[in-house]
This record gives structure tokens, C-alpha cells and sequence, in this order.
């Protein structure tokens, strides 16, 4: 790694120009908000097969940036403004390796994933992976989602679009991994916050209204809500 300066119109840029062995692997990034619960063991998850660990933390008033501090490479606060897309990009902007590595802390991969992984970011044909994913609530598996794909591996040029269910875009070519068990991601949740952080998406989703819909559900008369408004 060495500094560059560069001058152009008239301004001068502080630059830094790597080579192959510096920025080729697997940066590990997450948002976190009160993960206190979670955040030691994904980090002792992570590390063995990630080459660095960023973490934006969205204000949380537990434990959380505390725990994780001492063994994270870069922390940054960013208060969380209800957009999961902005937060998670704030994260991407801090990866300088050529992948990435998006998982939730409350979200763990199989042995086999992490024994493919270096198969998956040591080739070209494939710039992002979607991983089946089995959702635990109080250690019993809700069937109803899965495989619910989730895009978790992927190069560092894409990023997130979308205030909730926000979605990886500026892939090339995607692979959707086998649905067999091998990699299926394991997401651990407790029915209490499950529900209080659910009741919450419909909120950030009409505040950010303009930026929901797909094509054909983006006018006046087809636009459909992000979640069901409900009253008590």
C-alpha cells in the first residue's frame, strides 16, 4: 500500500494504490442497533475466514459498541434514520477489499459455506451469492419463508437500494447456492423483538414512500404499500 497524490481541477486528492494481495479477500460489515444479545458470537464467528471487520452502529443505548470496539477493525456511529439501505451502504463505503461479506448478527453461515468461501471469491464468473436462509424463532423454525434468498457475499462495487427489504443491486451475474441444508443460513430470533421490530418496517416504509414500488406498482392506483399500516 503506498500514498498517491493526485492533482485535478485544480484540487489535490490523498490517495492510497494497493496491490492484488492488499485488497483481494473478504471484508466482513454490518449494522448494528442494541445487538448486545449477539454481537461477541458473530464476531467470533466471522473472524477466522474474514480479512477485516467494519461495523456502523445505529445509536444503540445497550452494550453493543462496547462489546464490539476492541475487536473490529473500523467502528463508526451513524444514527439510524429508519432507511436499512443508507445505513448498510455507510458500512460499504469503509470495505476496501474486492468482497464483501454482508451478514446480520443474529445470522451465522454453515461449516460448508465458510469452506467454499475461498472457491467463491478466487474465481470470475459470479460477483454475488444468495444464500437460502432458515428462519429460528425461539428455537423453532418457521417453514413459511424459506429458502427466502438473501444475497450475503458479494463484490464490494454493489450496493443497497430500498428503506426496508432492501435489496443488493449492481450485480452482474448472480448464483442462488443449493437449498440442500449445506448452506443454508441459520437466523436466530426472539419472538418479542421479532414483533416490535416488524411493527416498526411499516412506518420507515411509508416514510420513504417514494422510494418503494416496482415496475407496475408504482402509480397512484397500483402502488402497494410496504406492510399494512395496523391500528391497535
Amino acid at each position: 500500500m503506498k500514498n498517491v497524490l493526485v492533482r485535478s481541477d485544480g484540487m489535490e486528492f490523498k490517495l492510497m494504490e494497493r496491490d492484488w494481495e492488499e485488497y483481494h479477500g473478504l471484508t466482513a460489515a454490518l449494522i448494528t442497533m442494541n445487538e448486545e444479545e449477539h454481537i461477541q458470537e458473530y464476531i467470533k464467528h466471522v473472524r477466522p475466514f474474514v480479512k477485516r471487520i467494519v461495523m456502523i452502529d445505529g445509536g444503540s443505548t445497550d452494550k453493543t459498541v462496547a462489546l464490539a470496539e476492541p475487536y473490529v477493525d473500523t467502528l463508526k456511529i451513524v444514527p439510524f434514520t429508519g432507511h436499512f439501505a443508507e445505513q448498510k451502504n455507510h458500512a460499504m463505503k469503509l470495505v476496501y477489499t474486492d468482497w464483501t461479506l454482508f451478514l446480520d448478527p443474529d445470522e451465522r453461515l454453515s461449516d460448508e459455506s465458510i469452506k467454499q468461501i475461498p472457491s467463491m471469491i478466487n474465481q470470475d464468473e459470479f460477483d454475488c451469492y444468495k444464500f437460502p436462509r432458515k428462519e429460528l424463532i425461539d428455537g423453532v423454525e418457521n417453514k413459511d419463508p424459506y429458502p427466502d434468498y438473501q444475497a450475503r457475499i458479494f463484490r464490494t462495487y454493489c450496493r443497497f437500494v430500498r428503506p426496508i427489504h432492501e435489496e443488493v443491486v449492481g450485480c452482474k451475474k448472480t448464483k442462488e447456492l443449493e437449498k440442500n441444508g449445506q448452506f443454508d443460513i441459520i437466523h436466530i430470533k426472539k419472538s418479542g423483538r421479532h414483533r416490535e421490530r416488524n411493527g416498526a418496517y411499516p412506518f420507515f416504509g411509508m416514510h420513504y414512500i417514494h422510494e418503494w414500488g416496482k415496475p407496475g406498482e408504482q402509480m397512484k392506483d397500483t402502488l402497494v404499500r410496504p406492510v399494512n399500516l395496523l391500528t391497535e
